[in-house]
């Protein structure tokens, strides 16, 4: 990956399928499997507001490295690691961080393959961070276990989550209407659900239709591509 500054604040990693990344501003490079690479991240990180590592296969590895550093990190508030083969642990270890970071306010994990292990842990790490609000985990896997975790996430005191895209997950009725739940009460925070492509039917629409009827925060919900009738 090669490192593009775009601003005294603000500088983009662009990184390649050999994960290995060169300082254009130093002349040094390193590779995602040193040792010494949580240090170097640590310290390039200070300076940036939005890492974006797509289409790459950094994978769980890569992701408990960049988790590692966001327990300390203070400054990016955008992450993108879409396509990059994160699985379960990849995902248990951003979760982690979570817990901890309060800066972060965008999280781009589409397309990798968190499943519903590492998706309830995200979700759990929602009910206690207060920053994040934008989530994306199309095409991941959640099914309904995953689901079902966001669901209470979204009824948590904490949560300041806007947006939420679960395109292509697998969550089926049983999903939709768990996330359908807190939308009819608890949640006062989300604005735009994007559910589709999830199998969801009749029950899972009406439970969604019915809680927008209390609901006066979401103004864009996407159930294309689902199975809900006329």
């Amino acid at each position: 990956w090669t490192e593009n500054r775009t601003s005294t604040s603000t500088y983009l990693l662009n990184v390649f399928s050999n994960n290995t990344m060169t300082d254009t501003s130093k002349g040094a490079v390193f590779n995602l499997s040193r040792a010494d690479d949580k240090e170097y991240l640590n310290r390039h990180l200070s300076s940036l507001k939005h890492l974006n590592i797509t289409t790459t296969v950094i994978g769980n590895r890569g992701a408990i490295l960049i988790a590692h550093a966001l327990e300390e990190n203070s400054t990016v508030r955008k992450l993108t690691l879409e396509w990059n083969q994160i699985k379960n642990a990849g995902a248990v270890a951003l979760a982690k961080s979570l817990h901890c970071n309060t800066t972060l306010q965008t999280l781009n994990l589409g397309d990798n393959h968190t499943g519903c292990q590492g998706t309830s842990a995200l979700a759990r790490a929602l009910e206690d961070n207060a920053t994040i609000e934008t989530l994306s985990l199309r095409s991941n896997n959640v099914q309904v276990q995953g689901a079902t975790a966001l669901g209470r996430a979204l009824s948590a005191p904490n949560t300041r989550l806007e947006s939420l895209d679960l395109q292509s997950n697998k969550i089926e009725d049983r999903g939709a209407m768990a996330i359908a739940q807190p939308l009819a009460s608890k949640n006062l925070t989300l604005r735009e659900l994007n559910l589709g492509g999830n199998r969801i039917g009749y029950r899972g629409a009406v439970a969604l239709a019915q809680s927008l009827r209390t609901n006066c925060t979401v103004t864009v919900l996407d159930l294309s591509f689902n199975d809900v009738g006329e």
